[in-house]
């Protein structure tokens, strides 16, 4: 057998291996910036050595030239015996932490391929065994000119700064890489085993950002072609810029409060650059999110002249439904500032993204591809995502989430409304945030109108608006009637609505917990009154269908039409429409405040009114509360108990009325010590118990056809069928995801049919343009 010398292997056809290795250890170090000498030292040499095994004769002579996949063609294993081996040399104050380095980047070689499953422990002892008896490792290693991988590994290492030193003289053989693997004893391995502790959470955060690092460098490189995506430098001062366009010198009192608060968060947060962990409390419509931007821009402008290394920005929400909103702010804040509309500028990260990529250099990647990785790894200045992918990008283990790790090293953090995090979480979610801001230099915004206690008050966190208690005094936009302790049926409700209205028309918001109530309602309203602006608001209507009524409700509310608009919840949070009138059925205390947000949130001249109920649907046999289905009943209880006797409540007690609140809902609730489970490496119980969105009913995804395109796009995904390989058939599919998630609804339902998405077509009575989702065809084959 032919034993290639190691500088002439390739990793890639056409791509040397050992300039691929270098390539990935360069990129893995830079995107770690400001993090820890042990974190940079473990992802280089990971980097350098992830790819080795691929020098074997089997795998360039077997894998590149014909295709041929076996187990002498692997490679991961290979790989990470022969960073074990090498790793010995490491030199390390701190024996203990050098041992971790090692294990760290054992696991990373080993696991780069895959998802994290067990610790290190577990994971060591394994593969311990299964070299002890293997067959097929000694001919991997014998086909290898090791020689010449060791020496340039050695070169390689002494020219990042990494302090090893041989520790034999003799040349490398296959026996000493085999021995190598059994020689720490199971006491000393467990004793730097990451322990349940705050350190442990901190070096178990470090370790997934280095694996991260090598997961993104590693699958960029190869997608393209040793290209790197170049960072963008942004402005400092856009925002002011923006705003002095759109709003020039609009005056009034919640423009006046609004610049105030922008100027002191500015500030404070300038003034705070070296702390890591801030509060932003301040009321809705207040402009919390520009201000936000504004401070955080001038914060990483700061801290890049200090570090010479600028981090992104990332900036969380609760739901897709309202990122698109957010997005479109920060994009027109950077064309304000002469920015090209580039996703290495901004880019917007949810399930249904389009992932097709381009630079401002004008390099473009479709969605089937780079597109694709370069979206899932946040290859971006400003990011704009969900808190359901920030928090999985830590409380998981698998590979497709865990490759953007590396982006938080440095970054700047906000969760807008992170309230709607489910409490059971909130511990765990501290304790990582906790972490993360010691192992990787992050700093973290939580921005909210209700102040959850996720930090503790006064001692985890800087408050960025100090006198955030004067601004919810001063405001008197609106109060909240509450008529909650009786509970209204639907149709007496709507009764409600409708008198309220024909008394006074007004524009009016009514928010309920169920999508079948929101039909039935708005049915009442239109048999009432058939002539007046309406709209149905749901999960019910396609996403397309969505974002085409709250623009319409925007323009009708803009010419000051008495639009009566009937919603879910979907509206309460990040939505920015303003009614005089908003009616909301019971919800937790701080969802019925999101939902007070979206009444006379600009301070028109009358004072708005949130009107709270406890509705049942008054159709059916059994007087089921509408919330019981949606909300924990401890959420329930808290709020009622938190508004006690309260007929009126005015907007100035807000803040007091959900301290308290929250303080009562972290008394009685149990929190899941998800933080633990991953500081003990049980990336399988963490997959198990960390759930964002909580599992409800089986459900039916529904493709809803209304024209030529729809139709097109639908034909488009029958004929993924006549495609043989699932990897194509996948990669098809990217091409045309977005565009065709735009138009599915998911439903409550259970159906054998073909396809795992069904469609249904409006003039068959399953869809239609006023209520949305109506029913699922009896058979698949009426469409």
């Amino acid at each position: 057998m032919k034993i290639l010398p190691f500088s002439e292997t390739l990793a890639h056809q056409g791509d040397l291996l050992a300039d691929h290795l270098l390539r990935v250890a360069k990129e893995a170090d830079i995107s770690l910036g400001t993090a820890s000498e042990s974190l940079r030292m473990m992802s280089v040499l990971s980097g350098l050595c992830h790819d080795l095994g691929k020098a074997t004769f089997y795998f360039q002579e077997w894998r590149l030239k014909n295709g041929k996949k076996e187990q002498l063609t692997h490679h991961s294993q290979l790989s990470a015996l022969i960073f074990w081996w090498f790793s010995q040399g490491l030199e390390c104050d701190d024996q203990t932490e050098c041992f971790r380095i090692r294990l760290g980047g054992f696991v990373s070689v080993l696991r780069h391929h895959g998802n994290l499953k067990e610790n290190w422990f577990d994971t060591l002892v394994r593969v311990r065994h299964g070299a002890k008896d293997s067959r097929i490792l000694p001919r991997q290693l014998r086909s290898v000119d090791l020689d010449g991988m060791i020496t340039w590994l050695s070169e390689q290492s002494s020219a990042f700064g990494i302090p090893w030193k041989p520790f034999s003289d003799m040349p490398v053989s296959p026996e000493d890489i085999l021995d190598a693997i059994q020689k720490p004893n199971k006491i000393k391995l467990k004793k730097s085993m990451p322990r349940n502790s705050p350190d442990a959470l901190r070096d178990m955060t470090a370790f997934l950002a280095g694996f991260g690092a090598i997961l993104g460098a590693d699958k960029i490189d190869t997608a393209l072609g040793g290209e790197r995506v170049t960072r963008a430098e942004l402005l400092p001062n856009m925002v002011a810029e923006y705003k002095q366009r759109v709003f020039g010198g609009a005056g009034g009192e919640i423009n006046d409060i609004r610049k105030n608060i922008a100027s002191e968060v500015m500030t404070n947060l300038t003034n705070h650059s070296d702390a890591h962990h801030f509060t932003l409390t301040a009321p809705t419509g207040t402009g919390k999110t520009l201000t936000a931007l504004d401070a955080v821009l001038a914060l990483r402008s700061r801290l890049t002249e200090q570090n010479k290394s600028a981090g992104r920005i990332i900036y969380c929400l609760p739901f897709t439904s309202v990122i698109d909103q957010n997005h479109q702010v920060f994009s027109e804040v950077l064309k304000s500032g002469g920015l090209p509309d580039t996703q290495d500028i901004l880019l917007k990260h949810h399930h249904l993204t389009d992932t097709f990529y381009r630079t401002a250099r004008e390099n473009e990647s479709d969605a089937d591809g780079a597109g694709q990785l370069l979206t899932e790894s946040w290859q971006s200045e400003i990011v704009v995502t969900t808190f359901h992918q920030f928090l999985h990008t830590f409380f998981t283990g698998r590979n497709r989430n865990l490759k953007r790790a590396a982006q938080l090293a440095g970054s700047i953090v906000i969760l807008d409304e992170v309230q709607a995090v489910p409490l059971r979480y909130w511990l765990a979610i501290r304790n990582l945030f906790l972490a993360v801001a010691e192992s990787l230099d992050t700093r973290f915004i939580l921005m909210t109108a209700t102040r959850p206690l996720i930090y503790e008050p006064g001692k985890d966190a800087v408050e960025l608006l100090n006198s955030h208690e004067k601004y919810f005094a001063l405001l008197s936009r609106i109060h909240v009637e509450c008529h909650h302790r009786d509970l209204t049926g639907l149709s007496e409700f709507a009764e409600k609505i409708c008198s309220l209205y024909e008394a006074e028309p007004s524009p009016t918001l009514v928010i309920v917990n169920r999508r079948a109530a929101v039909k039935k309602i708005f049915e009442m309203i239109k048999t009432r009154f058939p002539k007046i602006p309406k709209h149905a608001l749901s999960t019910d209507f396609t996403p397309l269908d969505r974002r085409k009524k709250i623009k319409d409700i925007r323009e009708l509310l803009d010419d000051h039409l008495p639009v009566i608009v009937v919603s879910t919840q979907m509206v309460e949070a990040g939505v920015d429409i303003s009614f005089p009138v908003v009616h909301r059925d019971l919800a937790p205390l701080d969802a019925v405040i999101q939902s007070a947000g979206r009444c006379n949130r600009h301070n028109g001249a009358e004072k708005g009114i949130l009107h709270l109920w406890c509705l049942y649907d008054d159709t059916q046999e059994r007087m089921e509360q509408q919330w019981q289905k949606v909300y924990d009943r401890c959420l329930i209880d808290a709020t009622t108990e938190a508004v006690g006797d309260r007929e009126v409540i005015a907007e100035k007690e807000f803040l007091e009325l959900t301290d308290f609140y929250f303080k009562i809902c972290r008394s009685r609730d149990i929190q899941i010590p998800v933080d633990e489970y991953l500081s003990e490496g049980n990336f399988e119980k963490v997959d198990r118990v960390f759930h964002l969105i909580e599992e409800g009913p089986p459900t039916i995804s529904v493709f809803v056809i209304q024209n030529e395109c729809d139709e097109s796009l639908w034909e488009r995904y029958l004929s993924l069928d006549d495609i043989e390989s699932p990897f194509e058939r996948q990669k098809e599919f990217l091409m045309f995801k977005f565009p065709f998630f735009e138009r599915v609804v998911q439903v409550y339902g259970q159906g054998a049919y073909e396809y795992p998405i069904i469609c249904i077509r409006p003039e068959h009575g399953f869809y239609n343009s006023e209520t949305g989702f109506v029913a699922l065809p009896e058979e698949e084959s009426v469409v």
